[in-house]
């Protein structure tokens, strides 16, 4: 058995107890980050079949990001899933169910029907991403979570 532990939060120990909307934010990002370098991190121990090409980004990014290129893509990676997520999650529902606004008067109607897109929308973002080959495994590893 192995065990690993460091301390990866991005704002340190900074007290944040009377922000809430930052603590929130935060936390949030914090927990991104800590998903994908957990994943990072156990993808290390996975043999890969060859190695990798190195590709023109590759080479782009080592000039001019050094040895901070790993960081820049989980970056990237992190402000691309806000945003992907608060489209899906927000924009869209909201969008959606205002356009039926011209038929239904009620506005409890609308949020109620803007709250079912949203779930609606879960369920298929769940079922789609569960039938991707690598997600299928970690939830065999990780079914019991």
């Amino acid at each position: 058995m192995f065990s690993h532990t460091r301390d990866i939060r991005i704002i340190g120990k900074r007290n944040l107890d009377n922000e809430l909307i930052i603590r929130g934010i935060v936390s949030f990002v914090d927990s991104l980050v800590t998903g994908i370098s957990t994943i990072n991190y156990s993808a290390s121990f996975y043999e890969e079949p060859a190695e990798q090409k190195k590709t023109k980004v590759d080479e782009i990014g080592k000039s001019i990001f050094k040895d901070k290129l790993e960081a820049v893509f989980m970056a990237i990676t992190v402000i691309i899933s806000v945003l992907i997520a608060v489209a899906l999650f927000m924009l869209l529902p909201y969008y959606a169910s205002r356009l039926l606004s011209s038929f239904i008067v009620s506005q409890f109607l609308l949020n109620f029907i803007e709250g079912v897109i949203r779930v609606l929308i879960f369920l298929l973002y769940i079922l789609a991403v569960s039938q991707i080959k690598d997600i299928k495994r970690t939830f065999m590893y990780h079914g019991a979570e």
